[in-house]
């Protein structure tokens, strides 16, 4: 069952990314450059610095990927080769590799590079750790034709000098949302004004007075915001600790195991407008607006971002109340 072997590729991944976390400790504490420059502007601050260690790991100015991701990825993608060969594979880190089948797996070695990143540099120094902390796992997903039918996600705690593999859902059409094992249905909804909003970098996915309007309406309307927690922020809605989770521009590899295990849950999962998401498989580039909460919730959700907000204002850190463009607030 294609299900069983998605969730058994954590196994696959997981050891990869494990040795990748301790040897970024490793380096990080070997650095006494970077060191210094954390005491200075502080462990937010430094993903944006041209220190050496970071800018080796840039891939783009806003992302960030390690060895140990595209090795993860490699390995995964041969295992699925071997047990599938005639489906395609697409990830976060490697090229497309198109068979013409209408089987698609979107692979994401870590969701959430640079929270894992920003969790080793504190552990490395013995930084205080937020709350809630920097959230990152591994992502898996699978399409048929352009429908995402099956999900894996796997949440990934540092823990004593190491990486641990924490809780795992899994969800499918065909079958019911699993954590650990265990079945996981949405909850009674709150209301909107008790609602705690999930959203992993406002800055950036909302940086236009347009697209800033809806995500603060909601902002404004709900009791707080958490940011920084990537694929685990939607395993939220989940375990009662995030009650809406709102996101755009996702790629195909952070969407596509979300949205089955929730909907397999009962949460309802649709873009910002409440249209259902439709996955284009052969749109690589193509990126995702999802607002997830339990029905009742998602339906003021929805109405509440339809309606925005006239004007920015300065409620959330970092929003530049001109509308020239979204300043990000650093530590």
């Amino acid at each position: 069952m294609i299900t069983s072997f998605a969730a058994s590729l954590i196994s696959v991944a997981y050891p990869e990314i494990k040795l990748g976390y301790e040897n970024l400790l490793r380096t990080f504490r070997a650095d006494s450059s970077m060191r210094d420059s954390i005491g200075r502007v502080g462990p937010a601050a430094i993903l944006v610095s041209d220190e050496p260690a970071i800018v080796a790991l840039q891939k783009t100015n806003r992302e960030f990927v390690t060895d140990a991701e595209i090795r993860a990825e490699r390995l995964l993608r041969d295992a699925i080769g071997q047990r599938y060969p005639g489906h395609t594979l697409t990830g976060e880190e490697l090229p497309v590799q198109a068979r013409g089948d209408e089987w698609v797996w979107s692979i994401d070695p870590v969701d959430g590079t640079s929270a894992m990143i920003r969790s080793a540099i504190m552990q490395a120094y013995g930084l205080p750790i937020p709350e809630p902390a920097p959230a990152f796992g591994i992502s898996i997903g699978v399409l048929h034709g352009n429908e995402a039918v099956c999900g894996v996600i796997a949440e990934l705690l540092p823990r004593h000098d190491s990486l641990e593999l924490g809780r795992v859902w899994v969800g499918s059409v065909d079958t019911p949302a699993l954590c650990d094992g265990r079945a996981v249905q949405a909850r009674a909804a709150t209301s909107l004004n008790e609602a705690v909003l999930a959203c992993t970098v406002p800055e950036i996915m909302f940086s236009t007075p347009e697209r800033w309007s809806g995500f603060q309406a909601l902002a404004d309307a709900t009791r707080s915001v958490v940011t920084d927690q990537n694929c685990i922020g939607f395993m939220g809605l989940l375990d009662g600790t995030v009650d809406i989770v709102c996101e755009r521009d996702l790629l195909l590899p952070d969407a596509a195991a979300v949205v089955p295990i929730l909907r397999s849950a009962g949460i309802t999962v649709t873009d910002h407008d409440g249209y259902l998401v439709e996955f284009d498989a052969t749109a690589r580039k193509g990126e995702y607006c999802l607002l997830a909460a339990r029905p009742e919730l998602h339906r003021d959700a929805v109405v509440m971002h339809r309606r925005g907000v006239p004007r920015w204002n300065n409620r959330f850190p970092g929003v530049d109340s001109t509308g020239l463009g979204y300043v990000r607030k650093v530590d």
